[in-house]
This record gives C-alpha cells, structure tokens and sequence, in this order.
C-alpha cells in the first residue's frame, strides 16, 4: 500500500512539475524509451478524468499523462498559491504529434517556460495521441539537470494539480481542474 501511494504521488508530482518544451517544437530525435519487463516499477495514479503512470530511473522519470480533452492537458507539482511555484508540464497532441513545454508558476495565476526564465527545458522526449476524446502524452523528464524552477520529485508529500484546456495552446485557460495529494518514496 505505502509503494502504491508513493508511486502516484511521485506521477501526480512529476507530471504538474514541469511544462517542459517537448513542446513548442517536437521531438522526434530522441523516442521515448522503451520500458523493460525486469526494468523499474511502474507507479499509476488517477482523479477524476485525469490519470498518471511514471517509471523512475537514476537519471529520469518516464511520465504517462491522460486526460479527457482534445486540447492541452497538464501536470503541476507543489504549487504554493495556485500556479506560484508550481513545476509545471503541459502539452498537446495536434496532427498526430506531440508537443510539450516545461514551465514554472512565476503568479497565482500566471506561469512560463523555464527556458524563458533563465531555467532549462527538461523534458528530453515526447509523444502522444488522441482517441476517444482523450490526450494521452508520454515524456521523459531529465533528472540530472534540474534547476531552481524544477521539482526534485524526492521522498516525501507532494500536491500534483491535473488541468486540462479545450485548445491545442500552451496559453489557453483551463476548463478542467483536479488536485490530489501524495507520498513520494
């Protein structure tokens, strides 16, 4: 019980942590990896129309993000007074590619790109679909490289906020929000 809710805590952690520009242009040079049979566990966490899974390495942590909406769907970690602080991820699928962008809440009601703010974009790859009114998009986020606008996804509670939009847009507002807390190990 204690490595399920820390295994969606860290999702839930990881995914709201970072806006990441997998986004703004695609990444088609680096596919997401593979995960293997004997490889690391796989965490699953879900709220609402909302669900997360995530695989954590020494080096990276592998997210899979589900929403219902055929706009942008997004992941934000430990905000501190509603976006403030926030880690963010937010993407889209659009003509059948990906895109993504790593970004920090900067305002309660205001974020950026990291890369904007002097910050690196961390999100090394990404892909993803829609079917059936949902976007599903998968990433991996670089662990060894975080900067002051990134999550460190360590043990620990974590508040991971689920938001989606109706638009294929980094800027659009949401129209669907949903918060959940967790344990990360």
């Amino acid at each position: 019980m204690k490595n399920t809710i820390a295994a969606v805590s860290l999702a839930f952690i990881i995914v709201l942590s970072g806006l990441t520009t997998c986004g703004s242009k695609e990444k088609t040079d680096n596919p997401v990896p593979k995960t293997e049979a004997a490889g690391p566990a796989v965490t699953h966490i879900g709220t609402g129309n909302f669900s997360l899974e995530w695989v954590r390495t020494e080096s990276n942590i592998t997210f899979t993000l589900k929403g219902k909406s055929t706009g942008w769907i997004a992941l934000m970690v430990d905000p501190k007074n509603k976006m403030k602080d926030g880690d963010i991820y937010i993407g889209y699928v659009k003509d059948g590619k990906a895109y993504m962008q790593d970004e920090f809440g900067v305002q309660p009601w205001k974020h950026q790109p990291d890369t904007e703010l002097g910050g690196k974009d961390q999100i090394l790859s990404c892909e993803g679909t829609e079917k059936d009114g949902f976007t599903e998009i998968k990433f991996v986020v670089d662990l060894t490289s975080r900067d002051q606008f990134d999550s460190t996804f360590g043990p620990g509670d974590h508040h991971l906020v689920f938001a989606a939009g109706p638009d294929d847009s980094f800027t659009s507002k949401h129209n669907q929000l949903a918060m959940i807390g967790t344990r990360f190990q």
